[in-house]
């Protein structure tokens, strides 16, 4: 996220190769994340990222928002 700029979704961070610490999901419970880049003059200088215990898909929707939030 941070050199590409977009948000993206994990749905599931059992499954995601990406993870460093596989066992993480499974000892705290956290399933899904989300994550967006936070911007200063088109330029990443920083990612937000949320987890939870659900399993979610992301949507073109909610990852526009996340985009414009990072941009403010």
């Amino acid at each position: 996220v941070l050199e590409t700029g977009a948000p993206q979704f994990v749905p599931d961070l059992r499954q995601d190769p990406r993870l460093l610490q596989t066992a993480l999901p499974e000892r705290t419970g956290l399933r899904g994340a989300c994550c967006f880049a936070v911007t200063d003059e088109n330029r990443a200088v920083g990612v937000l990222a949320f987890v939870g215990r659900e399993v979610r898909r992301g949507d073109p929707r909610t990852l526009g928002a996340m985009s414009a939030i990072g941009r403010q």
